[in-house]
């Protein structure tokens, strides 16, 4: 009996133990993910309403002459690294639209332009990047050259796009609506609608029927 009593106790004072460390993270992670979006807010040009952004870090490299256009319900987990700059073009635009989701250790490397469209879902690891971050021409990276305008082509998401774990979209392409784009795919051609597209370069693997993308609008 005695046992049991000394069994129950300890059990309890590890749950209550467990329960306040649950209670401490919760308002730790809470009060660093309002720190997160403030500092992601500050950059921005346009904000929507109801957008989450986790606790996680946030590297945030965004200067010169840029917008940053976030619209409603999005959510963003994070770790992510966003860089978005005027280096290289006198102009860059980031656009993310409406119900989309974006998941951690996404990187996002804007130059020109990247559109991301609305209620597309964004897995982890994902890499979408308008430009190499180097110039082609071996001349000018030995001479440390910045990346020529001509080698900064826009990247644009449709809506209802899923794109899947360790995913690279390279410069220049365009993803069609309703699209999926398979798990450690690399993105370097135009993606129609309604098709998944998988493989390294990725090709279509298969058409999707136009009902099943308009049931979900």
């Amino acid at each position: 009996m005695i046992e049991w009593k000394k069994y129950t106790l300890v059990s309890f004072l590890r749950y209550l133990m467990q329960f306040e460390r649950e209670k401490r993270n919760l308002f730790v992670n809470k009060v660093l993910s309002w720190y997160n979006k403030q500092i992601l807010f500050s950059y921005c040009t346009r904000v929507g309403s109801r957008i989450r952004v986790g606790p996680k870090e946030l590297t945030l490299k965004i200067s010169g002459n840029v917008e940053l256009l976030l619209d409603d319900d999005i959510l963003i987990h994070s770790p992510l690294h966003i860089s978005l700059t005027s280096y290289f073009c006198p102009y860059s635009k980031l656009e993310i639209g409406k119900g989309t989701h974006i998941g951690p250790y996404t990187a996002i490397r804007v130059a020109k332009h990247i559109k991301i469209g609305e209620r597309c879902l964004i897995a982890r690891w994902v890499r979408i990047f308008d430009h190499n971050g180097h110039a082609i021409d071996p001349g000018l990276r030995w001479e440390r050259k910045k990346t020529p305008i001509d080698e900064i082509r826009p990247v644009s998401i449709g809506d209802n796009v899923w794109v899947g774990e360790n995913v690279f979209i390279q410069a220049g392409v365009s993803i069609g609506s309703g699209s999926i784009i398979a798990a450690n795919s690399v993105v370097t051609t135009d993606v129609p609608e309604n098709v998944i597209f998988g493989g390294n370069p990725a090709r279509i693997k298969r058409r999707l029927e136009p009902k099943t993308v308009l049931s979900m609008k």
